[in-house]
């Protein structure tokens, strides 16, 4: 049986034992009236009617019934309503427990969404820079072979070029130095890319 149920029960058994005990009042009523009106009739009668006495006795015997069953039915009202008070507390702890789990679990999916959003943006950050510093890479092993060439063109060149090797060949030199500084920022960017790429694999 539900909470529901339960208190939908206990109502109804309240009622009809209320309605029990409006029923023995009413009768208590009317006994104590004809109590009273036979003990009238009897201080006036007692000579003539002997059979008075005992129907005040049992009346006042079954008197003292209703009363027994009256507080009988006080109490089972009590317990009655101590039930639907408990009734009403448990119905009441249940909702605050789950509103308190639906929002943990709308808090849980937020985050997780989140989490989510996070980790493709991080994705596609990730590739766009691994793209670019293997642009990159390219490029500068280019300008390396295109410097290689222009260092083997220069010492082929005759002694009539001497003069002119003075003013290049350091030039040359300058470069070859700031693209190889070029490509170990490359390598070392590249390799920061991969541990990112493990951490994000980790996470997932």
């Amino acid at each position: 049986m539900t909470l529901e149920q339960e208190k939908i029960s206990l109502n109804s058994k309240t009622e009809h034992l209320q309605s029990n005990m409006e029923s023995l009042n009413i009768e208590k009523e009317k006994i104590e009236e004809q109590l009273h009106s036979i003990l009238r009739e009897r201080e006036q009668f007692l000579l003539e009617n002997q059979n008075l006495s005992t129907t005040t006795c049992q009346l006042k015997n079954r008197l003292t019934e209703i009363e027994t069953k009256t507080n009988c039915i006080m109490v089972e009202k009590e317990k009655i309503e101590t039930l639907l008070r408990m009734n009403e507390n448990k119905t009441h702890d249940l909702e605050k427990e789950r509103q308190y789990y639906t929002l943990q679990t709308k808090e849980l999916l937020q985050n997780l969404k989140e989490v989510n959003e996070q980790k493709e943006l991080t994705e596609s950050e990730l590739r766009e820079q691994v793209m670019a510093r293997i642009g990159a890479e390219k490029q500068l092993q280019a300008a390396e072979k295109a410097l290689e060439h222009l260092e083997m063109a220069l010492k082929m060149t005759g002694a009539q070029m001497t003069e002119l090797q003075e003013h290049i060949m350091p030039d040359v030199h300058k470069l070859r130095e700031y693209f190889e500084q070029c490509a170990q920022e490359a390598q070392l960017e590249a390799n920061r890319a991969g541990i990112m790429r493990q951490a994000i694999y980790a996470r997932k």
